[in-house]
């Protein structure tokens, strides 16, 4: 059995205008504690989610910070490139996986990053 490996790009999005259906589901509470509510479920799910796609978690080495210090350096001004996206293309490159993600427009400034696209 072949083992295939890809870096995802996960992100998490709280919107926090959306105040009443918040402050419900929090029971109330301010909207402080309902968007860290909201974000504690959100990371819960996520976990769980991992968990059942037995994927293994990739965490940030030393490497892969100067990595994407040095991206951002490059391609901030020219390609408003963001921190997370030079974390995801350094972590991908440092462990020599395909980055699969919706959006590509953020990587290719980034050399020799593999990408995969699909539409969500």
């Amino acid at each position: 059995m072949a083992l295939h490996l890809q870096c995802f790009e996960i992100a998490l999005f709280v919107n926090p205008k959306s105040e009443i259906p918040a402050r419900q589901a929090a029971g109330g509470q301010n909207p402080k504690s309902c968007l860290n509510w909201l974000f504690v479920q959100a990371l819960n799910s996520l976990r769980r989610s991992i968990h059942s796609w037995d994927a293994k978690v990739l965490y940030i080495s030393e490497e892969i910070s100067s990595k994407a210090m040095f991206y951002i350096e490059q391609h901030f001004l020219s390609h408003s490139l963001q921190l997370a996206d030079a974390l995801i293309g350094a972590t991908a490159l440092t462990y020599g996986l395909p980055i699969l993600t919706g959006n590509d427009k953020h990587y290719r400034t980034v050399k020799d990053i593999q990408i995969k696209k699909f539409r969500p």
